[in-house]
């Protein structure tokens, strides 16, 4: 079986390279990292999962139910603000920064059913990120 906090440390890697590509990819995986990590919580608390499209809006709604509002809005917000600019919207320049703090969020969020860390830097990410900040 997949373990979607793969995805999450796909992220972490993706997050610091100097293409955008990369940075989309970045925070649509750690959405996703949250996301089917939550599903599946959930799913093992008796909360009804549909495995479609309703589990967006379905799985945010148990967050609020089973742990607190916050981790709700917050899982809300990484699908409506983070994930959706980076899969859909084309005009908009998406930052290194912007890809960080969309992973920052997903551990917030699976932090609060299940402990998580990310690896530490390799040091060729190191390298990339004092180019950015250039």
């Amino acid at each position: 079986m997949f373990d979607p906090a793969n995805f999450l440390y796909l992220a972490h890697e993706l997050k610091s390279a100097n293409s955008e590509t990369k940075i989309r990819t970045s925070i649509s995986r750690a959405y996703y990292s949250a996301f089917l990590l939550s599903r599946e919580w959930l799913r093992n608390q008796n909360w009804q999962i549909f495995d479609d499209g309703r589990d967006h809006k379905n799985v945010a709604r148990g967050l609020r139910s089973k742990i607190d509002r916050a981790t709700g809005y917050q899982l809300g917000s990484l699908y409506r603000d983070n994930r959706a600019d980076a899969d859909y919207v084309l005009t908009k320049t998406l930052t290194p920064k912007e890809a960080d703090d969309a992973i920052q969020l997903s551990v917030a969020i699976i932090n609060k059913f299940q402990p998580i860390s990310l690896p530490q830097q390799k040091p060729q990410q190191q390298n990339a990120i004092q180019k950015i900040k250039k």
